[in-house]
């Protein structure tokens, strides 16, 4: 379970990372980076060209992965991969020849690699119009990473409006109705007296927290 300013994306990555050390006794990180600066959408297209390699290659092996997409500061992106095996470097190059994939770099995972990895997740994809189609993280290999859809999503004003909705049932515009009765409470315009036990046994049990100041609650499905 997750508290805080968290995309599911962003949850998914890090559950997911969480299984992968759970499932192995050692990862290791590798750092890629194109022959030439390019742009992000050819960046990836090299990437998918070399994992495609990668994986036929360990294909036997029970390879498991962890890709993520970071922005250097000069604007251009690169790859980090973490995985269960310790790939021979001279066997990777070989791998990576003619895909666009250059300089690559390998050492055993030290224990913050996943919030290192993690924390390259959002922002930086969000307000670039050229890298909003690219996948920023992905999984390699066939193991129960957790993907974006296994995660869900609870918060204060969710659960207020799970609340109310079943008044307005069969009534015309019952989610503005639902939603506007939802902002009088947070607001203080109104009270309900079924709301503030439901709403107490829930924060003490640890189950809701405020979302008015952009903390939501986020576990797997």
């Amino acid at each position: 379970m997750l508290y805080g300013i968290v995309s599911k994306s962003k949850a998914a990555f890090e559950f997911s990372f969480e299984k992968l050390v759970a499932r192995n006794n050692q990862l290791y990180f590798w750092t890629f980076t194109p022959e030439v600066k390019v742009s992000d959408w050819r960046f990836s297209s090299y990437w998918n060209r070399f994992s495609r390699n990668l994986f036929r290659y360990c294909l036997e092996v029970g390879f498991e992965g962890l890709r993520v997409f970071e922005r250097w500061e000069d604007g251009f992106l690169h790859a980090h991969l973490v995985c269960n095996h310790r790939l021979p470097v001279r066997y990777v190059r070989l791998l990576a020849g003619n895909t666009g994939i250059g300089w690559m770099h390998a050492s055993p995972a030290k224990a913050r690699a996943g919030s290192y990895m993690a924390k390259y997740l959002g922002k930086q994809f969000r307000d670039n119009e050229h890298s909003q189609h690219i996948r920023q993280w992905a999984a390699l290999g066939n193991w129960p990473y957790t993907r974006v859809g296994d995660v869900e999503t609870r918060s204060h004003d969710i659960d207020l409006l799970r609340h109310f909705m079943p008044r307005y049932k069969g009534e015309r515009g019952a989610f503005f109705k639902a939603h506007a009765r939802v902002r009088d409470v947070i607001e203080g315009r109104r009270s309900d007296p079924l709301l503030p036990r439901a709403t107490s046994l829930s924060a003490q049990s640890g189950r809701i927290v405020p979302d008015a100041s952009g903390m939501s609650e986020i576990y797997m499905s």
